[in-house]
């Protein structure tokens, strides 16, 4: 099953995750998820997006002391702009996300947030903390308005629920790091004379452990919900995607685009 493009209201081909075009950073008009748009060409402009909107966001919540929404056990830096040609540049998004084995019962699970403290609740991360008016659709479910459907089963296979809720942060989060992984697999890097694409490069990073602080176990005002007593039954590692991603810029009209060649 592949990512719907809806230019307009219609009607889902597959249950999944539903955010409309408008927020999308960078998707400034429905016509762009028109089927007369090449595929590439979509699913490069929803990669851009999609990363740019995260990556923003989280960034505006981690600078807001009173918000909770702080995405524990992820990252999304954005390297600065470089010059690849006349009139354009590329940009570098490098997403970790960090995940707890839990060896008494072999299960997956992101860092959970701490439930007493000072940091209570803090390091959540909802679907709709980044896409306001996402929503959950079910298969022929109505749609009201242009955006993009995420199937389910796109992202089961990575990890996510495959009942994910967007007010749900355990299963937001395993929802994401899911939808990282996904689009590294199904967005083809630009291969000259043979693939078009305007991801100039994509790398999947090998897994590597992850440290705890003293102050994420700490009896007082912990930062995660982990307990240090419970730490030799569990492995923690970290993994992160780099995705480049080519732009041309219009001196015209003064706006950038993906550039798919």
């Amino acid at each position: 099953m592949a990512l719907q493009y809806l230019d307009a209201a219609g009607t889902a081909t597959s249950a999944g995750i539903f955010i409309p075009r408008d927020n999308l950073n960078g998707l400034t008009a429905n016509s762009e998820l028109a089927s007369g748009e090449s595929t590439i060409t979509k699913q490069c402009k929803f990669l851009a997006a999609f990363l740019a909107t995260f990556q923003s966001t989280l960034a505006a919540n981690r600078a807001n002391s009173s918000s909770l929404a702080t995405g524990l056990g992820f990252a999304l830096t954005k390297g600065n702009p470089i010059g690849s040609g006349q009139g354009r540049f590329s940009q570098t998004f490098i997403a970790t996300f960090t995940t707890v084995f839990d060896n008494t019962d072999n299960t997956a699970y992101p860092i959970p947030v701490p439930t007493a403290g000072t940091s209570n609740g803090k390091g959540i991360l909802k679907i709709t903390d980044i896409f306001p008016d996402a929503l959950a659709v079910a298969a022929s479910g109505a749609i009201s308005e242009a955006g993009v459907v995420i199937p389910h089963t796109d992202v089961d296979m990575y990890g996510a629920e495959s009942t994910t809720a967007v007010d749900n942060d355990t299963q937001s989060r395993k929802w994401f790091a899911a939808v990282f992984r996904m689009l590294f697999d199904t967005i083809p890097q630009r291969e000259a004379g043979v693939t078009q694409s305007a991801l100039t490069v994509k790398a999947l990073n090998e897994i590597t452990q992850y440290d705890l602080a003293d102050s994420d176990t700490a009896s007082t005002n912990p930062t995660t919900g982990l307990s240090s007593s419970e730490l030799t039954m569990l492995d923690i590692y970290s993994r992160s995607i780099q995705f480049s991603i080519e732009y041309l810029i219009n001196e015209v009209t003064q706006t950038f685009d993906v550039r798919v060649a």
